[in-house]
């Protein structure tokens, strides 16, 4: 651990530079967050570079309320040592590539949905712009994926999990996975192709991927050349559908509207 004399002098040394706006303290072997938090007392750094050090969690204990980018690449972060990472409040663009959390799903589009829903002001994740409707799906994908638990113990779930209780304030609490069967419940979507229009009820739990042989079957769409987009009336906006995602991602309602491209 880092000793009360080396703490001492690295506040004295960050002291005298209130007005660094920019840090690069990559690949310098820092071990832990505590090492860090000192740099709290430099009130307009808005870019801290950390990549490539050993850190294994971010634990925010007040400041940097200017820091406005974070890169952690390449470090050793943990899936339950980075919920802190909502606490900065002027964060907006972070980097998390190559850290073991990240391959403790198998489904990176998953671990990119949880990032995104846990972190309500970011607008750039890993280099890469988020946009309106990605956001609106990775939230509306994290309050089903974790309804599992939220419906086994909803008033402690809503107590200790912030983030599905202020999701669930803005979009509604999602389908109960332990009533029913995603397969068994239905959804009314009009598959709209070249100005035509068809409606069919389709499973909630069809994997987009299984969902173009449908397409084929009613348009004659070859599945490879297609591209479905989900229709947004609240913005009147687009947004691709993914073959590893399925329609229970989302929190359609009763219908759904999916246009039809081809590459």
């Amino acid at each position: 651990m880092i000793s009360e004399l080396m703490k001492a002098l690295i506040v004295t040394i960050f002291c005298k530079f209130e007005q660094l706006v920019v840090l690069n303290l990559q690949w310098n072997a820092i071990s832990y967050w505590s090492q860090i938090n000192f740099l709290k007392s430099l009130k307009s750094l808005r870019v801290l570079l950390l990549d490539g050090n050993q850190i294994r969690g971010v634990f925010y204990a007040g400041g940097f309320e200017n820091l406005e980018v974070l890169s952690l690449n390449d470090c050793l972060l943990e899936s339950n040592k980075i919920s802190d990472l909502s606490n900065f409040i002027s964060l907006k663009d972070f980097s998390v590539a190559r850290n073991p959390f990240l391959y403790e799903v198998a489904d990176q589009y998953v671990a990119r949905s949880i990032l995104i829903a846990e972190n309500r002001n970011i607008v750039k994740l890993n280099n890469s712009e988020i946009l309106r409707a990605q956001r609106k799906e990775a939230e509306l994908f994290y309050i089903n994926f974790l309804a599992k638990q939220f419906y086994a113990d909803e008033e402690n779930f809503m107590t200790n999990q912030k983030t599905f209780a202020r999701l669930v304030g803005q979009y509604g609490k999602p389908a109960n996975p332990l009533r029913i069967s995603p397969m068994l419940s239905t959804i009314e979507v009009c598959f709209t192709y070249n100005n035509k229009d068809d409606v069919r009820n389709v499973p909630r739990g069809m994997e987009i991927s299984k969902l173009k042989f449908f397409v084929k079957r009613i348009f004659g769409v070859p599945p490879r050349i297609q591209k479905l987009k989900l229709f947004d009336p609240e913005d009147g906006r687009n947004f691709d559908l993914e073959d590893d995602q399925n329609l229970d991602s989302f929190s359609l309602g009763n219908k759904a509207t999916i246009i039809v491209e081809c590459d």
